[in-house]
């Protein structure tokens, strides 16, 4: 699935708490300096490092959409070259663990918890978007290398794939 937009806000420095509060401004949610994931809208900002966030969703560009931050932020629009697989269902918890190197019981990676891993040498970032959901930011290249390690996980771990 292709988001309407994706790209990355990177803060200059010393112009964190800057571009904070102008997101927060322009999109009436404050996003977070740490990996967590806020959304206003239809539009989802994932701290991915220190003062920088990759933008999901919305309309248009992310160079046109936040051009008033581009004396405190390098904005990089990156929609074609991004693809987002939502994976959701009971057991999609089981699926992931099985797939990535990361703890992802609640009390270590709580419901918003925003993570860059691999999946099959592949790079991702993910995050659980609702109780039984989480959402993946895959390189459009390595799209089909994902899908095919969802696929082969799912039939291991048991999971029902639709």
């Amino acid at each position: 699935e292709r988001p309407a937009s994706v790209g990355t806000i990177a803060a200059r420095r010393g112009a964190t708490a800057s571009v904070i509060a102008r997101l927060a401004d322009l999109l009436g949610a404050a996003p977070v300096d740490r990996p967590v994931a806020v959304t206003a809208g239809t539009t989802t900002l994932l701290g991915i490092s220190p003062g920088r966030w990759t933008v999901v969703g919305g309309e248009g560009d992310v160079e046109t959409r936040f051009a008033g931050l581009a004396d405190v932020a390098a904005l990089v629009d990156q929609t074609g070259g991004m693809v987002v697989f939502d994976l959701s269902g009971p057991k999609v918890g089981d699926l992931l663990a099985a797939l990535v190197a990361v703890d992802l019981h609640p009390s270590v990676t709580p419901a918003g918890s925003v993570l860059t891993t691999t999946v099959a040498h592949v790079g991702v970032t993910l995050w659980q978007s609702a109780a039984d959901r989480w959402t993946v930011l895959v390189g459009r290249s390595y799209a089909l290398a994902f899908e095919r390690a969802v696929v082969a996980g799912a039939a291991w771990s048991g999971v029902e794939l639709a």
